[in-house]
């Protein structure tokens, strides 16, 4: 598993990603849950949940390798605990508040992803909003020629800069956010700084 892991973290994953969502979205675009779901949720959920999982893995797997071999592991399992219970009573807390400050911090890249995902048109589609069609639609307006002069002027040109600033704002709030709710959450677990 973890030469799997390795190997697929070698590819460029965003591009990949897109190749992907290019071949399967097609199909999955039209599932909406009886409606509930825009087109394209369903997708996004499969695309970014076949390549978020590498890099906690990775994590949690070093740090549950670093414990086992510790001394209240091996007193455990020299008292018969069943590999089972091992994990679930003396592992899991251990690696709990890893998982929460990663999720954490993998909710922001996720953001992230999916507003560059449905930029690319690989996610959520118009009519139904994202931040990253919202940004896809309206980036061309940034600058644009106004209309021209009555005596054959020189057109004057002007911004319509908040199309693409007030998406672009949210997402750089919510990835701050969740960065910060992240670490504040990661000095709550581990004030000293051991994680």
């Amino acid at each position: 598993m973890t030469r799997v892991t390795e190997f697929v973290m070698g590819f460029p994953i965003l591009l990949f990603i897109i190749a992907i969502g290019f071949t399967i979205s097609d199909r999955l675009q039209q599932i909406t849950l009886g409606g509930h779901l825009a087109h394209g949720v369903i997708a996004l959920v499969v695309i970014i949940g076949l390549f978020s999982w590498f890099y906690p893995a990775r994590v949690v797997r070093a740090q549950v390798l670093t414990l086992r071999g510790s001394e209240f592991v091996e007193a455990a399992r020299m008292i018969g605990a069943s590999d089972a219970r091992i994990i679930r009573k003396h592992l899991l807390p251990h690696v709990v508040g890893t998982i929460i400050i990663y999720a954490t911090l993998m909710i922001a890249t996720t953001i992230f992803l999916e507003a560059a995902l449905s930029f690319l048109n690989v996610g959520i589609s118009l009519p139904d909003a994202s931040w990253g069609n919202l940004i896809a639609q309206n980036y061309g307006t940034l600058l644009h020629p106004g209309p021209a002069l009555p005596e054959g002027g020189a057109p004057k040109s002007h911004t319509a800069f908040w199309a693409t600033l007030f998406p672009s704002i949210g997402i750089f709030v919510s990835i701050l956010g969740f960065n910060l709710l992240g670490e504040s959450v990661r000095r709550a677990i581990d004030p000293e700084g051991r994680a």
